[in-house]
């Protein structure tokens, strides 16, 4: 799990993360969004890779980049969905160059006007920031095309700074922080859970016991056990962990900017009871509108376990793990900016 984890670069999202405050010495090593706003209809729209091509088109090098709704890019919710990730940006302190977190290219500054893409943060130029514009070494500055409407966004263009169609732009630090999957060939997407965080897919993990694992003295403590040499699973070599997984998900989130962040939980299973363990929290746990199971972490500090028609607390058959899809939730405090990739000693 750490080692997934210490690849993964830290990712922000929600509506909630626009409650962050911006500066025109926009904070570096940090998540952010990148908004303008359309002088015509009043709308924020964010920066964001154009991800025609699924996930992986968030990834590639040479995707276009556009500014999308602010309200529809916060409404995404699957993993595999157009924009997940998409509009999550972190700007370097040692050369300001911007990054994308979801793939670490960069927005490349090119010298001439025409349409900015995703590029590889080697040898690239970079950007500069001043009173709401982000210019490039050659005067070009980046904004929105207004007179071209792209569905429910317009395309990002780079064309010379101090021009009428040139919108002020805004970097603010995210205030929800989430962990992208390290990369799309990782096989662990949970097929029983879907999780949202403040309206906002995060990825759940999936694990299970190893059929056949190694087992010390007590066979009936894994999903199957040895037959002649031979692993089976028929009914009378399975043990008490056949059929049991875990899933899980971790995020981490302001406390003095969102008091509480919402949590949506749709189980592939029919279920009657949700409860959040444990249960001396009282974190309330319901079937919302949509059905699925619905309830608010009050705290960053907080890891939970959330159980569909769970036995009752004192049942002796907890003792064998009776929770067969385990669902754990992991809230943590907001971690300290990411160091500079660019900066010395760092790899």
């Amino acid at each position: 799990m750490k080692n997934l984890l210490s690849l993964a670069y830290i990712a922000a999202a929600s509506a909630a993360s626009l409650r962050g405050s911006s500066s025109d010495s926009p904070a570096t090593g940090v998540s952010s969004r990148i908004r303008t706003q359309n002088p015509t209809d009043g709308k924020f729209y964010c920066l964001e890779v154009n991800g025609q091509g699924g996930a992986a088109g968030v990834r590639r090098e040479g995707s276009l980049i556009d500014f999308w709704d602010c309200d529809l890019v916060d409404s995404y919710g699957d993993f595999l969905d157009r924009a997940v990730l998409a509009d999550w940006w972190m700007t370097t302190s040692t050369d300001f160059q911007v990054r994308s977190i979801v793939s670490d290219l960069c927005l490349s500054p090119v010298d001439t006007a025409g349409a900015p893409t995703l590029a590889s943060c080697e040898g690239k130029g970079t950007w500069s920031w001043s009173s709401g514009a982000l210019s490039s070494s050659s005067g070009m500055c980046l904004h929105a095309d207004w007179e071209s409407p792209t569905g429910q966004g317009f395309p990002a263009r780079l064309s010379k700074c101090g021009g009428e169609q040139i919108s002020a732009l805004t970097i603010i630090p995210n205030s929800l922080v989430l962990y992208p999957v390290p990369d799309l060939s990782w096989e662990g997407l949970s097929y029983k859970y879907k999780v949202k965080v403040e309206g906002r897919g995060v990825y759940v993990y999936h694990s299970e016991p190893w059929t056949g694992a190694p087992h010390f003295g007590d066979v009936d403590a894994f999903a199957c056990k040895t037959v002649d040499g031979k692993y089976g699973c028929d009914a009378a070599t399975r043990g008490t962990q056949w059929g049991k997984t875990i899933e899980w998900t971790t995020f981490s989130f302001d406390e003095k900017a969102i008091k509480g962040v919402e949590i949506k939980v749709t189980n592939s299973k029919s279920w009657s009871k949700c409860v959040v363990v444990p249960r001396g929290l009282n974190i309330k746990c319901e079937r919302d509108a949509d059905g699925d199971a619905s309830f608010v972490l009050p705290s960053s500090k907080l890891k939970v376990s959330v159980e569909f028609d769970p036995p009752a607390p004192n049942d002796a058959s907890r003792v064998t793990n009776v929770v067969a899809d385990a669902l754990m939730i992991f809230a943590d405090e907001m971690e300290a900016a990411r160091p500079d990739p660019s900066s010395e000693g760092v790899e």
